[in-house]
C-alpha cells in the first residue's frame, strides 16, 4: 500500500488527499500550508521520536493542545481542532490520542530527517555556529530545533579542529556539484571553521585571507550554508550510503539562490534519492518545476536520450559511468506534485503530477501558478506587437 496522508480542516486546510512517491513536490502561495502538511507527516511517523527528544530536553504538555504547542511552535495551539478534523493515514484514521500513545519510553528511531525553511535562524541566533536544542526561545517549532541540534553536533564531531575548511573538500559530495556550488554560491571563498574567540562558521576570502562573519554573507550564502551542513550529515562517507532515516523534508531549498545554483541543488536531491531517501520538497521555485516538467517529459524518451538530455541539463559529465548513473535511476524515480490552492481562507491540495501544459485544467498547466508570470508576459509582449495594438 502506498504511503497516503489524507487530512480535512487542518488549520487553513479544507481538503488535502496526496500519495507519495519517492519525490514529492508541494508547490502553491505563501502561508497556504505545505510547510504544515509536511510537518504533520512527520508527526504520523515520528510522534514517539519527538515526544521522546522532547523530554530529554525537559519539555512538558499537559494535554493535547500544550503539545502541539511545543510541536508545531506559538500560535498553534488551535491548529488541529478536535472537533472537525479528519485524518487518515494510510487509509487508517488517526486521532490525537493515538499520536500521544505511541512513547512507550527508551529512545525510538527517527525516520524523517526535517530541512526546515527558518534553517538559516540556527546560524543567526548562533552568531554563526548552530544552536543547541535549548537554545531556542520557547514557542520554537521543533523541526528547527531537532535539524539545529543535529547539525551541530555533527559539526563538532566531524570538524572539531580549528580553522578546518569544511567547503570545498575532497570526496565530501560528487565533484561535479562540488564544482557548481564552488561557482555559483561560494566564489573565491572558504568555508571553514574559526575559533578565534569563539567556534563559528566563516567564509574566508582566498585572495586576501580575509575572514567574514555570518552577517557579512550574501543572501544566498546564509541560506545554502545550513542546507549544504545537512547534506554533508546525509550523505556520510565510507561504505555505508545513508544515515537511519527514510524521508528528507526540504522546505524551500531555493532561498536567496541564483538559478544555476538551484540547479545543483536539484542535482544534490538525485544524489539523495540514489541513496535511497524518499524526499518530500515545498518551493516557489519555477526552475524547481521545470526539472520536474523535464524528468516526467523525458521519461517517454529512450534510457540513453533521457540520461544525456537530464545530465546536460544538470551540467553532470556523462563520463565516469555513475554519474550517468545518478540521471538514469532519477528518470526511475515517481515523482508526485500537488498545487497547495487557496481559495479566500480556505487551501485545498490539488495533484497536478503531470505539469501537462496542454491540460485543461489551469492548476496543472499552469504548474500550480508558478508558470503564470511567464505566460502573461508572453500574452501581453504579443498583444503589445500586434498590429491592431500599434494601430
Amino acid at each position: 500500500m502506498p504511503d497516503s496522508l489524507k487530512v480535512s480542516h487542518f488549520a487553513h486546510i479544507t481538503q488535502a488527499e496526496v500519495t507519495f512517491g519517492d519525490l514529492t513536490v508541494f508547490v502553491g502561495p505563501q502561508a497556504s500550508g505545505k510547510s504544515l502538511l509536511a510537518q504533520l507527516w512527520k508527526l504520523h511517523l515520528d510522534s514517539a521520536f519527538i515526544q521522546s527528544r522532547l523530554r530529554t530536553f525537559g519539555y512538558y504538555w499537559k494535554d493535547w493542545s500544550d503539545f502541539l504547542w511545543v510541536y508545531f511552535g506559538r500560535g498553534y495551539d488551535q491548529v488541529w481542532r478536535q472537533r472537525d478534523i479528519w485524518m487518515e493515514a494510510d487509509q487508517r484514521q488517526v486521532t490525537p490520542d493515538e499520536i500521544l500513545s505511541t512513547y512507550k519510553g527508551g529512545t525510538p528511531r527517527e525516520r524523517v530527517f526535517y530541512i526546515p525553511a527558518q534553517r538559516v535562524l540556527s546560524l543567526a541566533y548562533g552568531y554563526g555556529w548552530p544552536l543547541p536544542f535549548k537554545g531556542f526561545e520557547d514557542g520554537t517549532p521543533f523541526t528547527l530545533r531537532q535539524y539545529s541540534e543535529e547539525i551541530r553536533r555533527f559539526l563538532e564531531e566531524e570538524f572539531p579542529e580549528p580553522d578546518a575548511v569544511i567547503f570545498p573538500m575532497e570526496r565530501r559530495l560528487p565533484r561535479s556539484l562540488r564544482e557548481q556550488l564552488a561557482e555559483s554560491v561560494y566564489p573565491g571563498v572558504l568555508l571553514r571553521v574559526d575559533m578565534t574567540r569563539r567556534k563559528q562558521l566563516v567564509l574566508e576570502i582566498q585572495e586576501t585571507r580575509t575572514r567574514l562573519p555570518v552577517y557579512s554573507w550574501t543572501a544566498g550564502q546564509r541560506e545554502f550554508t545550513p542546507l549544504l551542513m545537512a547534506l554533508y550529515w546525509l550523505l556520510p562517507l565510507g561504505r555505508y550510503p545513508k544515515r537511519g532515516y527514510e524521508w528528507v523534508v526540504i522546505e524551500e531549498p531555493e532561498m536567496g539562490l541564483h538559478p544555476q545554483a538551484i540547479v545543483g541543488v536539484i542535482q544534490a536531491l538525485l544524489h539523495l534519492l540514489h541513496r535511497g531517501y524518499r524526499v518530500i520538497l515545498t518551493t516557489h521555485s519555477i526552475t524547481v518545476a521545470e526539472w520536474v516538467w523535464l524528468v516526467q517529459r523525458l521519461k517517454s524518451v529512450s534510457s540513453e536520450s533521457g540520461q544525456g538530455a537530464l545530465s546536460e541539463y544538470l551540467g553532470i559529465p556523462r563520463v565516469p559511468a555513475r554519474r550517468t548513473e545518478i540521471a538514469a535511476e532519477g528518470l526511475k524515480k515517481e515523482i508526485r506534485t500537488y498545487y497547495f490552492r487557496r481559495r479566500g481562507t480556505e487551501v485545498t491540495a490539488v495533484d497536478i503530477s503531470s505539469l501537462d501544459a496542454w491540460d485543461e485544467n489551469p492548476d496543472v498547466a499552469e504548474w500550480g501558478g508558478l508558470a503564470t508570470t511567464t505566460e502573461r508576459a508572453h500574452r501581453v509582449l504579443a498583444q503589445a506587437l500586434s498590429p491592431r495594438s500599434s494601430g
